[in-house]
C-alpha cells in the first residue's frame, strides 16, 4: 500500500512539474535549437470539427476563405459529428467555393470523425481547428513556414480568447 501511495505521488509530481523540468534541463544541456523557416506554401488542409455549431460555422468558414493562402493550395473541410441544428446546411452553402462537408451520420465524437476524414484529405499539412477558433489572416502562412525545416513534424499556434465575443464556450476561456 505504501509503494502505491509513493508511486501515485511521484506520478502526480511528474505530470504537474516533472515533465516540464526534464524538458528544461534537456534544453539547458543541449542548448536551444532554432527552427529553420522559409516562405513555403505546401498544399494545406484546414479541417474544422463541428457538432451543432450553427451559431459560428458561417463565420468560421468565411474566416477560412479569407485567410491569406493560395486558394489552389488550400482545402477546407468540415467534419460534422451528426449535427442536427442546421450546421450541415450552412456548410453546404459554401460547396461552390470548394468547402467540403464530411458528415458522420451517428455521433461518434471528434476523434472518430478526424480519423475517418484525414486519410481523404489532399494537403501535405493538416491544420485542425474548432468551429469557434478564428484565425489571423496570415496564420496559415506563419504555420507553414516552420515546415521548411525537415526536422519539424508539427506546429501549434497560440489561442487567445476575446472576452465576451461569444465564440468560445465558458469552459474554454
Amino acid at each position: 500500500m505504501f509503494l502505491f501511495l509513493v508511486g501515485s505521488v511521484v506520478l502526480l509530481a511528474y505530470v504537474y512539474g516533472g515533465y516540464l523540468l526534464i524538458l528544461r534541463v534537456l534544453v539547458a544541456v543541449r542548448g536551444p535549437r532554432a527552427v529553420r523557416k522559409a516562405d513555403i506554401q505546401p498544399t494545406l488542409s484546414l479541417v474544422i470539427s463541428a457538432y451543432n455549431e450553427a451559431a459560428v460555422i458561417r463565420k468560421k468558414i468565411e474566416n477560412g476563405l479569407a485567410l491569406v493562402y493560395p486558394a489552389d493550395r488550400l482545402e477546407i473541410a468540415v467534419v460534422s459529428d451528426a449535427s442536427d441544428d442546421g450546421t450541415d446546411e450552412i456548410v453546404g452553402e459554401f460547396a461552390a467555393q470548394g468547402v467540403k462537408l464530411f458528415r458522420q451520420p451517428v455521433r461518434r465524437g471528434k476523434t472518430s470523425g478526424l480519423n475517418a476524414v484525414v486519410p481523404q484529405l489532399v494537403g501535405e499539412i493538416v491544420v485542425f481547428s474548432d468551429a469557434n477558433a478564428m484565425y489571423s489572416s496570415d496564420a496559415l502562412l506563419k504555420l507553414a513556414r516552420n515546415f521548411a525545416d525537415p526536422d519539424v513534424g508539427c506546429v501549434t499556434g497560440e489561442a487567445r480568447y476575446v472576452p465576451g465575443d461569444g465564440t468560445a464556450d465558458a469552459g474554454e476561456r
